[in-house]
């Protein structure tokens, strides 16, 4: 991807010694929904193909359930960005997490595989809507050093709530495959903290300088779009084929399938804790490089060793990569362009991302179909060791380090 050329200024920031707790939790704790709508399901989805074993399509339309969120986020963060700029961010952030919660919790009483897959899509509207929001909040907020902390403390938040989610998802779905859409119920309380904690947007913009910078006239390039869904195919992807290659070694009940999928949040919850501290030693690129070369490599073993503990060591090893491309990939996205137009921005950036679960089945279910689960991780591999070359050899799609 080549370089702009254009050096990126960034505004004024907010004192992170003046965010208060209520406020520091409004501002993270959204990463939990995020974590919930891609990772509440995981366990759960060989038993949701079962249910529906006699319906057309049965495993395609389950895995979509998965991937549903990140295709409504192609669509929805864009127009989330829009929609904040003009409304508002915190009314339009409330709102969203409002849908969430209905559309999440849906899944408790609908009865056919289209309906949830209807359900799901309008979970990730929401979902859009809320990260596009909560990025551009923390980004406006804070300047580098600061940002990447904040950033790192939003993913590593996310990180730490998939831990919790998924072994609870795993215990509901052992007791009945219904139960774990009740977790979207959570929605309605973080709503109101939203309400109560979250500045409000006039305030907000008294802190920053509008219009500071500008690249290409803010529009973002198609090959930055590309390199965050090809982000998003990784960090995405691990759960939506971990669980059918777990079914393939022999392992079907939800609860280890769930046990399977927490070394990789780990990995990633130390890595995403650690990323302020890492942008500091390594560079952007340096930092992506780590990423892509760690997931290759797991993934790859995963794919190629049908042995459940080498499947648990190498979830644990991508987790390390998957930890830091979410704040680095945003942290990216955050040097681009104009204040004024962050909202948009940030919102193309998160939808791209997001829709690369979508995108890794659409290039992988083939082959899945095919040969299995294995081919889906292998493919994943070799999706990590491309972007790598392309770190290597290419230049990075802006200069912001």
């Amino acid at each position: 991807m080549a370089s702009s050329g254009v050096e990126v200024r960034q505004a004024p920031a907010t004192d992170v010694t003046r965010t208060g707790l209520a406020t520091g939790a409004a501002l993270v704790l959204p990463a939990a929904l995020s974590g919930l709508a891609q990772t509440g399901l995981a366990p759960v989805l060989p038993r949701i193909e079962q249910a529906f074993a006699g319906e057309p399509f049965a495993a395609t339309l389950t895995r979509f359930l998965a991937t549903a969120i990140g295709l409504s986020m192609v669509f929805g963060a864009p127009l989330a960005g829009r929609l904040g700029s003009h409304v508002g961010r915190r009314p339009v952030l409330i709102a969203a997490t409002l849908l969430f919660g209905i559309a999440g919790s849906a899944g408790l009483l609908l009865g056919s595989l289209p309906a949830l897959a209807v359900s799901r899509i309008a979970l990730g509207l929401a979902m859009a809507t809320i990260g596009t929001m909560i990025t551009t909040i923390i980004t406006l907020h804070f300047q580098d050093p600061m940002r990447h902390r904040w950033l790192g403390y939003y993913s590593l938040t996310g990180t730490i709530a998939v831990m919790i989610i998924i072994p609870l998802s795993g215990w509901l779905g052992a007791i009945n495959w219904r139960a774990p859409f009740a977790m979207h119920l959570i929605a309605f309380p973080l709503a109101v903290l939203f309400f109560l904690a979250l500045p409000r947007d006039a305030e907000t913009a008294r802190r920053h300088v509008a219009g500071v910078g500008s690249v290409n006239g803010s529009r973002v390039p198609l090959g930055l779009i590309l390199f965050a869904t090809s982000c998003g195919c990784l960090t995405g992807g691990g759960p939506l084929f971990l669980p059918f290659r777990a079914a393939e070694t022999g392992v079907h009940d939800p609860r280890t399938i769930a046990l399977l999928l927490l070394p990789q949040v780990a990995g990633a919850a130390v890595t995403a804790f650690c990323f302020g501290r890492i942008r500091q030693h390594l560079s952007q690129r340096a930092t992506f490089l780590f990423a892509f070369a760690t997931i290759a490599s797991a993934f790859l073993v995963v794919g190629t060793v049908p042995l459940f503990g080498v499947l648990m060591l190498g979830t644990a090893i991508s987790g390390f990569g998957t930890g830091v491309i979410t704040p680095n990939l945003f942290a990216m996205a955050a040097n681009f362009g104009r204040d004024a137009d962050r909202a948009r921005t940030v919102g193309v950036i998160y939808g791209a991302f997001f829709a690369g679960p979508f995108a890794a089945q659409l290039i992988l279910e083939p082959l899945v179909q095919r040969v299995g689960a294995s081919a889906g991780l292998i493919g994943l591999a070799a999706i990590a060791g491309l972007l790598g070359c392309a770190q290597s050899f290419g230049k990075p799609a802006l200069r912001s380090d």
